[in-house]
């Protein structure tokens, strides 16, 4: 199996096609962002919903690399909660 060679013409129409599919994808998942929100509901409807509309291994590649970033963020975000403050303040604010 031949991991790098020299580019044919059949391959570069596929990556071609595999990068527009990727960046409607990526307009979409945005659009659907911004009507979900970021938050970690939104970012599952997101993910989700944009995965199930591309009809292909990239459909299922943006669903899982959705998935593996709201998983980082998620811990990080309750790693941080468990920390409490990290300025060595007040978890009180004051206005």
């Amino acid at each position: 199996m031949k991991v790098v060679t020299v580019p044919t013409s059949s391959g570069i129409g596929h990556a071609a096609k595999s990068y527009g599919i990727g960046m409607a994808a990526g307009i979409v998942y945005a659009l659907l962002s911004g009507l979900f929100g970021s938050g970690f509901l939104g970012s599952i409807a997101t993910g989700v919903l944009t995965g199930a509309m591309v009809k292909s291994d990239i459909g299922t590649a943006i669903t899982a690399q959705s998935g593996f970033t709201g998983g980082i963020s998620g811990y990080a975000q309750f790693m941080g909660a468990l920390s409490g403050p990290s300025n060595g303040g007040s978890s009180i604010g004051v206005m």
